[in-house]
């Protein structure tokens, strides 16, 4: 297809930003920027949504989400390597000591592998965080949730960990979504509840509403509970709901929230719900 071209000027005359994009998907194929620092943009648009363009705090977001994304793709491939090797030595020391390691520094060794494995495993969540924030969604206008959401509990062994209760009305539930992002988000959130949910006699229960023009999908569990004053700060990355002896990235709901609000969706904790934690996501309804 070929480019259309669009343009801005502003009121001075002199500042402007010269672009070419792609009808049907909207997005800057070409451009030829000459901007002052006023605009705090800087000269690469191509890939960004053109409407975005026409706010400037909506560009300046797209920018900076997009740079920060390149920057953590790049800090997973430099990082990833040494550790590997870390790990690696590690364990071929160990083994090569056998017999005459004494215990004292087989359990250094043994520390160094498990540290190099918790870094691989945390950078390869900033990767999986850095393709949340920069997913494109492919909306569909009637997707069934109840079948995505059972998608997600087979991925997530979800019965393997706990007894399952769901309560998703009769009928089907339709919203406007990506499946496969709203797919992984739900993932994200039944793992998050496995790890932090209670235990051996965890139960998690899955209920679906309609609330106006939205369908809610309430994810809770019988654990430990979140405090309340603890929720804004849930969704960060490297925040995480634990005592000392548990073990998680601090990303989970994080790349939740990411993927649902590509879609228009939301994702919050319901301070209200005693007796454990509930997460509630919403969706346009179809």
């Amino acid at each position: 297809m070929r480019p259309a071209p669009f343009g801005r000027t502003s009121e001075d005359g002199r500042r402007r930003i010269l672009l070419a994009a792609d009808v049907a998907t909207g997005l800057v194929v070409q451009a030829d920027v000459e901007l002052e620092a006023a605009w705090g943009l800087p000269g690469d648009l191509k890939g960004l949504p053109v409407q975005s363009l026409f706010d400037h705090e909506t560009a300046r977001e797209s920018v900076l989400r997009h740079t920060v994304s390149e920057f953590l793709f790049t800090a997973v491939h430099d990082l990833n390597s040494p550790m590997r090797q870390v790990g690696l030595l590690a364990a071929l020391l160990r083994e090569e000591l056998g017999n005459v390691c004494p215990p004292s520094c087989a359990d250094l060794l043994n520390n160094m592998v498990l540290a190099a494995r918790k870094g691989m495993q945390l950078t390869q969540r900033l990767k999986e965080y850095a393709e949340a924030v920069t997913a494109r969604p492919a909306i569909a206008d009637r997707v069934d949730l109840r079948e995505v959401a059972g998608q997600a509990m087979v991925s997530s062994a979800l019965h393997d960990h706990a007894v399952v209760y769901v309560d998703m009305q009769s009928g089907t539930v339709l919203v406007k979504c990506d499946p496969d992002l709203t797919r992984s988000a739900i993932e994200e959130l039944l793992e998050n509840t496995i790890r932090f949910g209670g235990g051996a006699a965890l139960e998690v229960r899955l209920e679906a509403r309609r609330v106006g023009t939205r369908w809610e999908l309430a994810v809770s569990d019988n654990g430990r509970g979140v405090d309340p004053e603890d929720a804004p700060r849930l969704f960060r990355p490297f925040r995480r709901m634990q005592t000392e002896d548990m073990r998680g990235s601090g990303f989970g709901l994080t790349i939740a929230m990411a993927l649902l609000t590509l879609q228009d969706g939301t994702l919050r904790l319901d301070t209200s719900y005693s007796g454990g934690a509930r997460f509630v996501l919403a969706l346009p309804a179809a």
